[in-house]
């Protein structure tokens, strides 16, 4: 395969990411105060794997990809970060703010990654778009409030996860959709 379409044939990461995305944000709405210790291992574990295959998608597409190199750059950022939640001792205060940062840049790549959807005419990128957005806006949240119960923030992040899983999963799909199109095309 080549052209666009190979860019378009990986769209089963982005769904398995987003299912795992949502099952860890459910598993911290079930288990809010149990999971705030635990967390940043299991945090550090995605963010590793995603962070991994982003930059490996986004290096190995880098000719089809308009300013590749933010996109692989947030790989590498989020590798250091899962590297780094695993350093003993660390803050619990200070995995908030990690936890904070990376669904925001999560957020924002996923901003970025509509614009690339809609510049290969796809048509639902607007939903990738908005959801990116409210990633954001709940990262801004978990900023803005660091100092609240524990069992308060793994609920902001629970719910923060469930979207950016609803995200990539519906990035998931949309992919799906245009490598569907561009087999149908032969390309």
């Amino acid at each position: 395969m080549d052209g666009i379409d190979s860019l378009f044939k990986h769209w089963w990461v982005a769904l398995i990411f987003g299912i795992l995305a949502i099952g860890l944000g459910i598993y911290m709405f079930i288990y809010p105060i149990e999971t705030y210790v635990i967390l940043s291992y299991m945090f550090a574990v995605y963010f590793i794997l995603y962070g991994v295959s982003t930059s490996y998608i986004t290096f190995k597409n880098r000719e089809l990809i308009p300013a590749w190199g933010w996109s692989f750059a947030f790989g590498i950022f989020t590798v250091i970060l899962g590297c780094m939640l695993f350093i003993p001792g660390m803050a619990v205060g200070t995995f908030v703010y990690y936890v904070a940062f990376s669904v925001m840049f999560m957020g924002i790549n996923a901003c970025g990654t509509s614009f690339a959807l809609k510049s290969q005419g796809d048509k639902g990128w607007g939903w990738t778009l908005a959801l990116g957005i409210i990633t954001v806006i709940l990262s801004f949240i978990m900023l803005n409030h660091p100092l609240m119960s524990v069992g308060v923030i793994s609920i902001w992040a629970a719910i923060a996860f469930v979207m950016l899983g609803c995200t990539l999963c519906g990035l998931a799909y949309r992919l799906s959709v245009l490598h569907s199109s561009a087999k149908k095309l032969g390309q």
